[in-house]
């Protein structure tokens, strides 16, 4: 019964798709598009359409055990996916802008955004495994690093400003006077000061949207 009913939705997938590939190809084949508000409420249903049949076909593959079967379900797949992602590009260069609002595309099909929610493939991920899990452990290795205070700065940090007034006086002495050094090493004022767990969310925050407007404002330009 299971397999009767993956076999109905990949054909439903399939016919859907056929329809998809006809409209879409009659908006590529438009060589002007005076109407910019029809052109993209025109590529925001073929997004909201590829991306139903993408759900679709991956919970085929998901399900399905028949090896024959599942080699072309994934095939459809991958091409789907991949016009997928061509529309999604067609849509940030027409938005000018990395968030797309297809609400009135949504309202026309009845459709709520958890309907087009684009289930990524597990085969993706189970197939990277060993690589996402490597890559895991080097970000994980480089943070700790980076969080880690090198000898010399636990050093520096430890000593007091009476122990680095010492040291810089020693260094004088052994320096001749007639020999212009480089210029004295001031003890630290100022402690460095760790941000609260809200506080580096908050930055890094203002980081994420101050990069998005740089690359808004460099799309603009070019």
């Amino acid at each position: 019964m299971s397999d009767r009913r993956y076999e109905r939705i990949w054909r439903e997938a399939e016919e859907e798709l056929v329809q998809v590939v006809k409209d879409d190809k009659k908006y590529v084949d438009e060589d002007v598009i005076e109407d910019r508000q029809k052109a993209y409420r025109d590529a925001s249903l073929n997004y909201i359409r590829y991306s139903m049949c993408a759900n679709k076909l991956n919970i085929c593959l998901d399900q399905m055990v028949h090896v024959d079967k599942r080699a072309t379900i994934r095939t459809l797949l991958e091409a789907t996916l991949s016009r997928l992602l061509q529309v999604k590009r067609e849509l940030v260069n027409q938005d000018v802008s990395d968030f797309n609002y297809i609400d009135g595309a949504l309202v026309d099909l009845k459709l709520t955004p958890y309907d087009v929610e684009i289930q990524v493939p597990r085969f993706y991920r189970r197939e990277r495994a060993a690589k996402i899990q490597q890559v895991n452990i080097d970000i994980d290795r480089i943070l700790e690093e980076l969080a880690t205070p090198s000898p010399t700065e636990e050093a520096e940090e430890g000593e007091t400003p009476k122990e680095v007034d010492d040291k810089d006086e020693g260094k004088e002495k052994e320096e001749p006077m007639n020999k212009p050094g480089p210029n004295p090493k001031w003890p630290s004022m100022f402690k460095k000061v760790e941000l609260t767990e809200s506080e580096k969310i908050f930055k890094a925050t203002i980081l994420l949207i101050q990069r998005h407007e740089r690359a808004r404002v460099a799309r603009l330009n070019t």
